[in-house]
């Protein structure tokens, strides 16, 4: 069993510790290490973290590292002992001894399990017959195991346990998985695509992540804003809470008004904004947000701190797809190297140039492009609403398209 799985009070000796790299040098490091006794002093209410005792102090886990470390506990030292010959059988109720968990762990540190999988009819069960002795009937055509077969055999010093396994085509899992989504339609932070040609690419990326939720068959639940105890009543296993960052604002006086957007609320409602809009912020997003407003008929300007637009795209998107198109559009307007943003109000913002002078500039409408923090307060009020919860993406870690995927996929990995 897993470490995770023992209650307040309950102990065990450890077998191993999964995982590799730097995680399982440093569970060792903290004596986490096959043989010793372990155990479990406190569960936090919302059952992260979990305070251990092992080696005469105390130290606390996550859940998720203590899934990695695999223990013999005493409930299963009793029954171990019940169906092995060779040990004395332990009463309910009795305590069960360090030593004798600890040749138990011994007992199973030196069992290896092996599962023979793969296509029907490619020689699982001969290969089982061979290793473990067995006479189970093959053939040469597929369907011959329909079951799980056991067989066992020693090698130097080894106990090895052999399972012959029903032939299969696909390893994957075919388990229901449901999508909450509090907008009407799927793409999140990539719906944004299907408002600006040059971001073709990218509405192609997210227009094949759709299809294949509903190719998955993924109960998509589109319209609903998920909570805590909405998910904690389903009684999942497991929740991916991908809910992205918050859009921040500046702190420039006048931010506040209801005239200053975000670029979040640009993109499928620019024919609802007025014609001359200044966007605040020269960074990738600001750029592609005037691009996208400057396409569809406003005159647009950017006010950037920085010596030139775009600095934080990557080259070759800069070259290919920003720098050409904003060169072809004759009502798109950067003033650059700005040193202060005074204020904002309802026709224009007043700033401070590269020069040292206060400078004035009219506008119907500011767009603030100017950054985004993790969703701190989302994370936390979704945390705890399965035993097991990640957080993947902007919403714990602002960052761009290929991080959210990676996080993502990492997280869907573990499962």
């Amino acid at each position: 069993m897993k470490l995770s799985e023992l209650k307040t009070g309950e102990k065990g000796v450890i077998i191993k510790v999964l995982g590799h790299g730097g995680f399982r040098r440093r569970i060792i490091e903290m004596g986490f290490i096959k043989g010793k006794t372990v155990e479990v002093v406190l569960n936090a209410p919302l059952k992260d973290p979990i305070k251990y005792k092992i080696m005469g102090y105390e130290v606390s886990l996550r859940r998720q590292e203590a899934d990695m470390i695999e223990i013999v506990s005493e409930e299963e030292a009793r029954r171990t002992a019940a169906t092995d010959t060779y040990h004395e059988p332990i009463s309910q109720g009795i305590p069960v001894s360090d030593e004798v968990m600890k040749n138990i762990a011994q007992g199973k540190r030196r069992t290896i399990n092996v599962a023979l999988v793969g296509n029907p009819n490619c020689g699982k069960t001969s290969l089982f017959n061979v290793a473990s002795g067995g006479h189970e009937h093959v053939g040469n055509y597929s369907g011959v195991t329909v079951d799980a077969k056991e067989g066992f055999f020693d090698f130097q010093g080894y106990h090895f346990r052999l399972v012959d396994l029903p032939g299969t085509y696909s390893l994957s899992a075919y388990s229901p998985e449901e999508l909450y989504v509090r907008k009407h339609q799927l793409g999140g932070q990539l719906i944004h695509a299907d408002f600006a040609s040059f971001k073709w690419p990218l509405q192609d990326f997210k227009d094949f992540l759709v299809r294949q939720c509903y190719k998955k068959g993924v109960d998509v639940k589109l319209n609903i804003e998920a909570t805590r105890d909405m998910l904690a009543q389903e009684h999942y296993d497991h929740v991916i809470v991908a809910i992205g960052p918050v859009f921040t604002k500046a702190n420039i006086p006048g931010a506040e008004s209801p005239k200053v957007l975000t670029c979040m609320d640009v993109f499928g409602h620019e024919d609802e904004l007025p014609h001359n809009i200044v966007v605040i912020g020269g960074s990738e997003t600001g750029v592609e947000t005037a691009m996208d407003l400057a396409e569809k008929g406003h005159k647009v300007t950017v006010l950037c701190r920085q010596k030139s637009l775009a600095s934080d795209a990557p080259h070759a998107h800069y070259v290919t797809m920003l720098e050409d198109a904003w060169l072809k559009l004759d009502n798109f307007y950067w003033v650059k190297g700005i040193q202060k943003y005074q204020s904002i109000d309802d026709t224009g913002v007043n700033y401070v140039n590269f020069e040292g002078k206060e400078k004035r500039i009219d506008c119907d409408c500011v767009i603030m492009c100017t950054g985004a923090r993790p969703n701190t307060e989302g994370c936390q009020a979704l945390y705890g609403a399965a035993d097991r919860t990640d957080f993947v993406g902007d919403c714990f870690r602002v960052g761009n398209v290929h991080f959210a995927v990676t996080t993502a996929f990492g997280a869907a990995n573990q499962i």
